[in-house]
């Protein structure tokens, strides 16, 4: 699974970006091909943290944000939004 993980107003951490690409290995087991996800973490107004989540698959962009006041928190609620959505695409 290919990752692109960017920062936007905020210093690049390295355990924010390993805890991100270690979570993002959950979204594999939904689908068959290697996915490329591109994120954005950033950060609005000096305390609210913002990432952004996007990638293709089979054509059909599937994204989603979440504002939070912990970036860990943050992805963790993501995650369970992408595998919400995940799981309603492969049921169609």
């Amino acid at each position: 699974m290919g990752s692109t993980i960017s920062f936007s107003h905020l210093a690049p951490d390295e355990s924010i970006k390993a805890y991100v690409e270690e979570k993002l290995t959950r979204l594999q087991k939904y689908v068959e091909v290697p996915l490329d996800v591109h994120v954005v973490l950033s950060l609005e107004r000096k305390y609210r943290q913002r990432i952004d989540v996007m990638f293709t698959l089979n054509g059909t962009v599937i994204n989603a944000h979440e504002v939070m006041d912990d970036m860990r928190a943050a992805v963790d609620k993501i995650l369970d939004k992408l595998e919400r959505r995940l799981t309603r695409y492969r049921d169609k």
